[in-house]
């Protein structure tokens, strides 16, 4: 190819090109542009030629120091190549990528410079969504796990700059699930974006508001004057969430249960900060929800007894630590033990008598309740099997399941083949629930009971009157047996409205054709009420303790 064929074809590229290309003489004036550039920066040659780039296309975006590293790479390496952003004719601001090279004489002069870039605004504008998405929440709009983190190190650097503590607040919504599964999901997606909102309008600008997963949020609080400051957010978030949220018309109370860690008494990294604000917050939900604890030594303390509990737990049944005792239930009407409720107990060699209410949870937490209501199961069949093999009269034991457990298995076909191995009547068995199985469950545990009703077992709710518990679920819920809470039976004889509430309870229940208990009856005044107003079956101390399975059969022949 000759000179002038090889000069031709590069006219013929430097004019086609998509490639915006300008070049310049040694004083930066621009000496020549091609259509591209004309394209990419609405400049045409009549306004392009005899100005500087500093002229036309300055964005005012780049400081100094760009233009220092920038004006140094050319000097000393004759090219520059990054991210610019340029101004369009119409004074908008957008970004290239481009590259400069210098062009030099023999001498090793620079005589012109030759730049080449195109827009990459599309590809800014994909990278923007991308990055949104990687660190925005697509529901709530709420930094994500992923910013948080960042921003957690940002407050533990900005710390220790400053010698200023800050402090972290750990949330979990209560009941939630609840909400997911009786109203729905898009009900669930409308409380939590809610709940986005009133915890934003609750905070400074400075503080951070995210959104780990589900309904698990969290706020950083930098900078506070003192650790009681964090406690002002908290009760202007409790504040915030006491109106209720409205979905299609239906007014839904929402609550939460925080954890709070402070940097640095409580840990000088994140994962130890997110772990005591996690302590914290169980510890909240334990004592009652809708409230708030700091994180202290003791709840460090109580955390290590739970994981010792939970490891001890994974040993006991195949140690044979646990136990079943039994608490009688009276027909009043002759004295006569007509059922018993199950409870179990645990033993623990190292640690002594450890209460159901503070195993039981961790069980459930931990996911060892299977295993364990198994073996509560099968040990209550052996039980009544043995009870039956003595040529006693059945009666109906009444078993306790909570709403984790419903979450776990088939109920109504566990019980069903555990105590037909046993041959024992489904009839002689209660299963026994408390509210929250309805409240957390909802159409789930109906369903759920609706089987273990058609199979003859006969359900029990616990606990009633407190709660969310009302007589107008006795319509929706299947339910046969209602125990009266043992709070309103020790106040019968000395609250005027506990007497009036039990007995209004009793006269309902009986025109419901449900069967009434009275828990807790520990005197004859309060026995004397319950008689008075037809209330027919009781337990309590009045008449028995807790029972082991021989004494329970000693009691019966007694009575």
């Amino acid at each position: 190819m000759t000179l002038e064929e090889r000069l031709a074809l590069a006219a013929t590229v430097y004019e086609n090109t998509t490639e915006a290309i300008f070049v310049t003489d040694a004083q930066t004036n621009i000496i020549s542009i091609n259509a591209s550039f004309t394209s990419v920066t609405g400049y045409t040659e009549d306004q392009a030629l005899g100005k500087t780039p500093k002229q036309l296309l300055s964005s005012g975006y780049h400081d100094a120091q760009f233009f220092h590293e920038f004006w140094t790479s050319l000097e000393e390496n004759g090219t520059w190549q990054g991210e610019m952003w340029n101004k369009h004719s119409d004074s908008r601001i957008f970004p290239v990528w481009q590259s400069i090279t210098a062009v030099k004489d023999s001498q090793g002069h620079t005589i012109q410079y030759v730049s080449i870039f195109h827009d990459i605004s599309q590809c800014k504008s994909s990278e923007h969504v991308f990055r949104y998405r990687a660190n925005y929440d697509a529901l709530t709009d709420l930094p994500n796990r992923n910013l948080f983190q960042d921003r957690m190190a940002l407050a533990i650097r900005q710390a220790r700059r400053t010698g200023k503590p800050f402090a972290l607040l750990l949330m979990d919504l209560d009941r939630f699930k609840w909400i997911n599964d009786t109203l729905g999901h898009k009900a669930g997606d409308t409380v939590l974006k809610t709940v986005a909102q009133r915890l934003s309008r609750s905070i400074r600008n400075s503080d951070t508001v995210a959104r780990l997963g589900g309904d698990e949020f969290t706020v950083i609080l930098p900078e506070l004057a003192q650790k009681s400051d964090a406690k002002v957010v908290a009760e202007k978030i409790f504040t915030a969430f006491a109106e209720p949220v409205d979905i299609d018309g239906n007014e839904v109370s929402i609550s939460a249960s925080f954890g709070i860690a402070i940097y640095p008494t409580d840990g000088e990294d994140s994962d130890t900060l997110q772990k005591n604000a996690d302590n914290a917050m169980y510890f909240a939900k334990e004592s009652g929800r809708n409230r708030y604890y700091y994180f202290t030594p003791e709840l460090l303390a109580e955390e290590d007894r739970r994981i010792t509990l939970i490891n001890h737990m994974r040993k006991a049944i195949e140690q044979d630590e646990f136990s079943i005792v039994y608490l009688p239930v009276i027909d009043i009407s002759n004295n006569q033990i007509t059922g018993a409720e199950a409870l179990i107990r645990w033993q623990q060699p190292e640690l002594g008598i450890v209460s159901p209410y503070e195993f039981i949870p961790l069980a459930e937490e931990s996911r060892l309740i299977q295993p364990i209501s198994n073996w509560i199961l099968k040990r209550i069949a052996q039980d009544m099997r043995d009870w039956q093999d003595s040529g006693l009269k059945p009666i109906q034991i009444s078993i306790n399941q909570s709403a984790t457990q419903f979450s776990l298995g088939a109920c109504d076909e566990e019980w069903k083949m555990i105590f037909a191995e046993h041959n024992i009547s489904l009839s002689d068995i209660s299963v026994e629930i408390t509210e929250a199985v309805f409240m957390e469950k909802g159409n789930q545990s109906t369903d759920m009971l609706s089987k273990m009703q058609s199979m003859g077992i006969q359900v029990t709710l616990d606990d009633f009157g407190t709660g969310y518990s009302s007589l107008s679920h006795l319509k929706r819920f299947p339910v046969d047996i209602i125990k009266i809470d043992r709070e309103f039976i020790s106040d019968i004889t000395s609250d005027t409205s506990a007497a009036l509430l039990v007995e209004t309870i009793i006269t309902l229940a009986e025109k419901m054709q449900i069967k009434v208990i009275a828990e807790g009856v520990e005197t004859e005044q309060q026995l004397s009420f319950l008689q008075q107003h037809q209330c027919r079956y009781v337990q309590g101390y009045y008449f028995s303790k807790p029972l082991l399975v021989d004494e329970l059969k000693s009691y019966f022949l007694a009575h």
